[in-house]
């Protein structure tokens, strides 16, 4: 087994967090791999206990990571976000973006680094271009947003899901970082961890009038939210849009147009215009008699 070679390399232009659990690479870092290389070469930032590094570095450049940064050491295992947020700030000096899933941790490391560097911070992404220019779903999906950093270094939180894994295989340098000491007094620590429950009841987003929310008509079409999005987008519309039409769909379905009536030459839809036959046809007829 060839085992990679530690060289220094020079800093990529785009760092990518990885996100992992020590053993396998979660699959929001492929996802972050596939973004970056819109912009530049990424580069994977490995934070994790010793070895960590060199057993992912395999798996991240059949992606496309042409280096790896790691930053191991055991406080890595016993502080949350704060080792993250050390590497990245050391790593970003020469980056065009930072990279980072929108995940609880990465929210967090992301708007803690766009703190520290002055920098500006863009969070769940869906669509990134060369230009680096962030395509953002707001408000519920009711708009959709186009933002770009103007100044310093774009930290970008890429909402997991809204890009597809792509195999890129390749080589990737590994290049050594040192984890700055952490003060325990100004970072949270964990002292215990325990196993979560394993799955989750099924269940279908439905709105009031049984027409499938945004969740559940991606789990209708046996999709998901990425293509959803996006087909919203090339259609010119946005989701909340689309679910609105859905329901008045039926609604303009049953609201079919009455014939006016014959005595007043009133028109209406729906009971509204029961109504007003009744009432006309009540009313003595004004026309002279002959």
């Amino acid at each position: 087994m060839n085992r990679p070679t530690r060289r220094q390399a020079p800093i990529p232009e785009v760092l990518v967090l990885a996100d992992h659990d020590r053993d396998r690479v979660n699959k929001t870092t492929y996802e972050l791999l596939a973004a970056a290389r819109r912009l530049r070469d990424p580069a994977a930032v490995v934070v994790g206990i010793p070895g960590a590094a060199t057993r992912l570095t395999k798996s991240l450049a059949s992606h496309g990571a042409t280096s790896v940064l790691a930053a191991e050491s055991t406080d890595a295992a016993e502080f949350p976000v704060t080792p993250a947020v050390d590497v990245l700030e050391l790593a970003v000096r020469e980056t065009a973006a930072v990279l980072v899933s929108a995940t609880t941790d990465g929210r967090e490391v992301a708007g803690r680094l766009a703190a520290r560097l002055d920098a500006g911070l863009l969070v769940d992404a869906v669509d990134l271009d060369s230009s680096r220019v962030v395509t953002q779903i707001v408000f519920g999906g009711s708009y959709t947003v186009r933002s770009q950093v103007t100044h310093g270094i774009p930290v970008i939180a890429v909402r997991p899901g809204t890009f597809e894994p792509e195999e890129h295989p390749g080589e990737a340098t590994e290049r050594e970082l040192g984890l700055p000491p952490i003060d325990p007094a100004a970072s949270a620590r964990i002292t215990a961890r325990r196993a979560a429950p394993r799955g989750r009841p099924t269940r279908t987003a439905m709105s009031g009038d049984g027409a499938p929310a945004p969740r559940g008509a991606a789990a209708a079409h046996r999709g998901c939210r990425r293509h959803l999005y996006r087909s919203s987008a090339e259609q010119s519309c946005t989701v909340s849009g689309r679910v609105r039409e859905q329901r008045l769909a039926p609604c303009r379905a049953a609201a079919s147009p009455i014939p006016p009536c014959t005595t007043c030459r009133s028109g209406a839809v729906g009971g509204d215009a029961v109504s007003r036959i009744r009432t006309c046809q009540s009313r003595p007829s004004r026309r002279p008699t002959a």
